[in-house]
């Protein structure tokens, strides 16, 4: 009598347990999904268009260009999670923010601090954050005077040394550093009511002033320097901070702005909720009708995976997008797999005529590696997109990280715990059928199956995929994205409504592939294409659309920037990689 009173209360608490997490997992994704950040597909935002130009009006290179790229796409983007899109059009830069319907919100984020300058005792410009490497400046400490210092990493040397030998050669031989310096506000030196020279700028007060630092001059330099005073680590950190945020290499004058309507639209977000409720739902289902009880326990395991994965891509500051959603359905896979080989591991074991418990045992205990092996592998993949990808790919491969670590965590450990629960109760030990849908002696179709028996036509057929596929890639090449290849941009402004489908219908007519098309007014489209145009084409097309729907139509370039970068980071991975090892 004890020994069924305690396995009764075993089985209540292993019942009991499985419903409170289910419960906490439904009523935490309620609210939780309320109040997730959306991308800018799924949820709009603010797009602001910018010139790029140089701050000395000196001719814009693509240096230039690509580094005020970085950073901007550095300043907005911190992790990657809030995946803003930022396309090089030309000379211009086109930044969208999700989730941002404040004007002037959005530029302090974009453009919240101006351009770094160097300047002589006469407030002429010397330098400008052009000879800086990017994020040059670094804190540094000084052994001997165990002071605080900033390093800054010089880019051009030739010129820094130029300007250097020129000041330290001069009557008054002082460099002072600037941060948005206004011609007529701002100087070096301080005056009295009658226009005397009074005293010089106090340089230093980051919060009073616009010179961030000012030092003697002795010499020529042709290396790294450094500024040296009596800073606090405070002040010095502050001091490295705004240098870097202030070492873009141009100044940004705003185009255009305006509000983006989300292209997936309320009515379609809903419908994608509805569809990923049923399809999660059906996956449930399908567990539970394998693996019974387990299939049971799985899905509970799957609720609280689900939850737990949003709520930590929510604390980091994720936006959720239609990439990152595709991540998320990535680790539900994960997650069914990994409860799919553990049930079928302790499914071969009963095959052994072994207790139900031994076989949870010795399953669990062969499953480990495999599931640790795929997802680590994955893993792996995710870390490698995040460290090379920019923005909606720092996006997936985040929430890819997150979904992997939460189904390591909850399908293994979590899901294992639970079953553990309901096999110490011996309730199951002659209902293995119910339990996890072995039937001894039965008519499983997946336990009949005799894979190992077949694998060389698996093999055959797998190898002919691998092989078919590497022609198609070969000769077909891949479909490459606007971002990998480059492209054009064509806004089109009329006095008269326009459709989407008419212009869509011109750009094929003159023969140009259409990437992508939105709706901005019912008198304003903008599309993009995967053509690069040359000037005459650029005009011709203008022409067109200007004689044919009395309007003003704008064509731009669009960088293939990502490619760029993307190799860019490949090979200075390599570099640092292999640096100093023998090959």
């Amino acid at each position: 009598m004890k020994k069924k009173k305690k396995n009764k209360e075993s089985i209540f608490t292993s019942v009991v347990t499985c419903i409170l997490i289910l419960l906490i997992s439904i009523m935490g994704l309620i609210p939780l999904i309320k109040n997730l950040n959306f991308g800018l597909d799924l949820a709009g935002g603010f797009e602001v268009l910018y010139q790029i130009d140089s701050l000395d009006d000196s001719e814009v290179t693509s240096d230039m260009v690509n580094s005020t790229y970085k950073i901007i796409e550095k300043r907005v983007n911190g992790l990657g999670v809030s995946e803003p899109e930022i396309t090089i059009e030309g000379n211009n830069i086109r930044v969208q923010l999700a989730g941002v319907d404040n004007a002037d919100e959005a530029r302090q984020t974009i453009s919240k601090v101006g351009s770094l300058t160097f300047r002589d005792s006469n407030d002429n410009l010397l330098m400008t954050s052009d000879v800086l490497k990017s994020g040059g400046a670094t804190v540094g400490y000084n052994n001997k005077t165990g002071a605080y210092e900033v390093s800054l990493q010089i880019k051009d040397k030739d010129k820094f040394y130029e300007m250097t030998k020129q000041v330290s050669e001069s009557d008054s031989p002082y460099i002072a550093i600037w941060l948005d310096f206004e011609d007529g506000v701002d100087s070096y030196y301080k005056y009295d009511n009658e226009g005397n020279i009074a005293s010089t700028e106090k340089c230093g007060d980051l919060v009073n002033s616009h010179c961030l630092s000012y030092a003697g001059v002795s010499q020529g330099f042709a290396s790294d320097v450094v500024i040296q005073g009596k800073f606090t680590q405070d002040e010095v950190t502050d001091l490295v901070e705004l240098i870097n945020s202030g070492s873009m290499p141009t100044k940004l004058t705003e185009i255009s702005s305006r509000t983006v309507t989300a292209s997936f639209g309320e009515n379609s977000l809903n419908k994608t909720f509805i569809a990923s409720i049923i399809g999660v739902s059906l996956i449930m289902l399908l567990l539970i009708i394998l693996y019974r009880v387990s299939g049971v326990i799985a899905s509970v395991g799957m609720s609280a995976y689900l939850f737990v994965t949003l709520l930590l891509f929510h604390l980091v500051g994720g936006k959720l997008t239609l990439q990152g959603i595709a991540a998320l359905v990535i680790g539900i896979g994960m997650a069914v797999d990994s409860a799919v080989i553990s049930f079928s591991r302790i499914k071969e074991e009963l095959k052994k005529k072994v207790s139900l418990r031994s076989a949870y045992e010795s399953g669990n205990k062969q499953s480990f590696m495999s599931i640790l092996d795929a997802n680590v592998t994955t893993l792996i993949a995710a870390i490698v997109l995040f460290i090379f990808g920019e923005s909606s790919v720092k996006g997936f491969a985040t929430m890819l990280i997150i979904s992997i670590i939460t189904t390591f965590i909850i399908m293994v450990y979590l899901t294992r715990y639970l079953v553990d629960l309901f096999v110490r109760t011996d309730k199951f030990n002659k209902h293995t059928n119910i339990f996890i849908g072995y039937k001894e002696n039965g008519n499983d179709i997946f336990n009949n199956i005799n894979f190992v028996k077949n694998r060389k036509i698996i093999f055959t057929i797998v190898g002919l995929i691998i092989i078919g596929g590497g022609i198609f890639i070969g000769t077909k090449g891949l479909n490459l994205g606007i971002d990998f290849k480059g492209g054009s941009t064509i806004t089109v402004s009329a006095k008269d409504n326009i459709s989407v489908k008419n212009i869509e219908k011109d750009i094929n007519e003159l023969g140009f592939e259409v990437s992508k098309t939105e709706q901005v007014e019912d008198t304003i489209i903008y599309v993009t294409i995967n053509d690069i145009l040359d000037q005459e084409t650029t005009e011709s097309t203008e022409k067109y659309f200007n004689d044919k729907y009395d309007a003003t139509t704008s064509v731009g370039a669009v960088s293939n920037i990502v490619k760029k970068n993307l190799f860019e980071r490949i090979v200075q991975f390599g570099e640092e990689f292999f640096q100093g090892r023998e090959l």
